[in-house]
């Protein structure tokens, strides 16, 4: 992906080649500014590639669609709405029907987010970690065939992020949704994905991709095991300015 500039094109991506198989979650790390969103948005087809291409069940992307829905950095939920009205409004999304509140990924996040006595009420009632789980709620509700998340505990403080992650975590090992996320945090990478893929250099290309073999259900207390602190501190390493893989 190469982006006009008054003085020529700026190369930010270069030779990315990735495959996401149904049910995985992949999580893309790298330092602020890599291209980590520019890649998302080229997989929601917001963006056009350069060169190459994005393919999803075998059809080629050129456009956003219902089959790829993104969560922004940014807040999306609307104030206007109540929250059960920002989640029904996955159905103009992507959603053949109106979803479901009372089962399914929907209805187990909005219990583990005590959000179920809350649909009501409009987002400036909640906290902030509360909105971002709404915003993941009208997401999934929109039974997308993958779920793009552009560092989604954005923003958060450090007892709220792990809060929200861990309620994300737990829907995540009940259904499999099939998800792309991105993040800065190597230990949250690991923490939620299949497979974790470093995003390096000017332009940014994959430098190396690991599979993340700790076994699900997961705890937070992994984050302490000799392993994990291992396979943390290697890609740390890379992630860091003349890192080598």
């Amino acid at each position: 992906m190469d982006f006009p500039m008054s003085n020529g094109p700026l190369p930010v991506l270069s030779n990315v080649n990735l495959s996401v198989q149904k049910g995985e979650v992949v999580v893309v790390v790298g330092p602020s500014g890599i291209g980590k969103t520019t890649l998302l948005r080229i997989i929601a087809g917001l963006l056009s590639p350069t060169n190459g291409f994005v393919r999803v069940l075998g059809k080629p992307v050129h456009e956003p669609d219902s089959s790829r829905v993104m969560v922004f950095q940014e807040p999306s939920v609307f104030p206007w709405m109540t929250v059960r009205e920002n989640i029904k409004y996955a159905s103009r999304i992507g959603a053949a029907s109106s979803p479901d509140l009372s089962s399914g990924p929907v209805g187990e996040l909005l219990d583990l987010a005590g959000l179920r006595t809350r649909l009501d009420d409009f987002p400036g009632t909640l906290s902030t970690g509360m909105r971002r789980l709404v915003e993941l709620a009208r997401g999934l509700a929109a039974q997308p065939k993958i779920l793009l998340g552009d560092e989604p505990f954005y923003a958060l403080d450090v007892y709220v992020r792990r809060s929200v992650r861990e309620i994300l975590l737990r829907v995540i090992e009940h259904y499999s949704p099939t998800m792309v996320l991105t993040s800065h945090d190597v230990e949250e990478a690991l923490f939620l994905g299949d497979r974790l893929v470093v995003l390096c250099g000017r332009p940014a290309t994959i430098r190396e991709i690991h599979p993340v073999l700790f076994p699900r259900p997961r705890s937070r207390y992994i984050a302490y095991s000799g392993d994990f602190i291992k396979l943390r501190r290697q890609i740390e390493e890379s992630l860091a300015p003349g890192g080598t893989a």
